[in-house]
């Protein structure tokens, strides 16, 4: 039977600062959690030959190997880097359906890791990227190094215990991203923190009743009741994850902000990774990728691991 790994994907071409940081942070995150999940690693490499094509007139014998020789000289680093012999892939084609296919196409990885790509411009940073696409399409959770993430420092002794950090919206979407970091923080030994966010819910609801011009006299106590109701369903939630044996505590995040703002606040306050869900009608997934707030995801000092729901 086949050993689970971890799926890196990098570029072996970028030459640049940036390219360079970017590589080293996800070959470290994937070096961490392949050792601490003892898993083996697979790296694959996407040559976008359709990019370059018009740059190619006649084959280079020279070059091509140059080439070879590279990829030989990385593939020897990576073996000694991760202390294992590591599976390098190169594969022609689009990079994100070249990704998207691999990590969905069995044996599957138990996680892919990749960084998103620091342009001058939001927009063209995430929204459109071979990170996002990937990130839309993926049936395995994908762990994502946004540019303030890439500095995270994966030198966390086995003694220390990792702080994680669950962003829920404790409806079915969320269900897969529970069940992950229910289960990634007891392989790590971590500490799990729940957050559910209400304070955005709140906010929403009075805008829509005193932009209507109309407010009930007992609207207060309509917040009141929404406010315990969600400690509730926050408080029944953390005692099932209790019973699987978690260390899990539960956190209700009342400020009245938009939702990306709440969870961005949050990020900073100590956590060593962040988990939330993805597909469907997932505000979490909104407040991470949704045109006019994907500066969450983008600021995010750690990395972000999404989970297909």
């Amino acid at each position: 039977m086949r050993k689970p790994y971890v799926l890196l994907a990098d570029d072996l071409r970028d030459k640049s600062s940036s390219d360079w940081q970017r590589s080293t942070a996800i070959k470290n995150a994937t070096k961490f959690m392949a050792d601490r999940l003892k898993l083996n690693i697979k790296m694959i490499y996407i040559d976008n030959i359709a990019k370059k094509s018009h740059h190619l007139k006649s084959f280079d014998f020279k070059r091509a190997t140059e080439w070879k020789n590279q990829v030989q000289a990385f593939h020897r680093q990576a073996n000694k880097q991760f202390n294992q012999d590591v599976d390098l892939t190169i594969q022609p084609g689009s990079p994100s359906e070249q990704i998207i296919e691999t990590v969905n196409t069995s044996p599957k990885p138990e996680l892919l890791i990749m960084g998103t790509r620091n342009r001058k411009t939001l927009k063209s940073l995430f929204l459109g990227s071979v990170c996002e696409d990937v990130l839309r399409h993926s049936r395995q959770p994908v762990m994502v190094l946004g540019p303030k993430a890439l500095s995270y420092k994966f030198n966390r002794s086995r003694k220390e215990k990792l702080n994680i950090v669950l962003f829920s919206d404790l409806k079915h979407n969320s269900i897969n991203a529970e069940e992950y970091a229910r289960s990634l923080a007891k392989e790590l030994d971590a500490n799990l923190t729940v957050c559910f966010s209400v304070g955005d819910q709140v906010l929403e609801i009075k805008y829509n009743v005193y932009s209507g011009g109309f407010v009930a006299d007992n609207i207060e106590e309509t917040f009141k009741a929404i406010y315990a109701n969600a400690a509730r369903s926050l408080q029944k939630k953390i005692r099932t994850l209790k019973t699987k044996g978690v260390h899990v505590e539960g956190k209700l995040l009342t400020q009245e902000s938009q939702l990306a703002n709440i969870i961005s606040a949050e990020i900073k306050r100590g956590y060593d990774l962040v988990i939330m869900g993805t597909r469907g009608r997932s505000k979490v997934l909104r407040a991470f990728v949704g045109s006019s707030t994907r500066s969450a995801v983008l600021n995010s000092v750690v990395p972000i691991i999404v989970v297909p729901s």
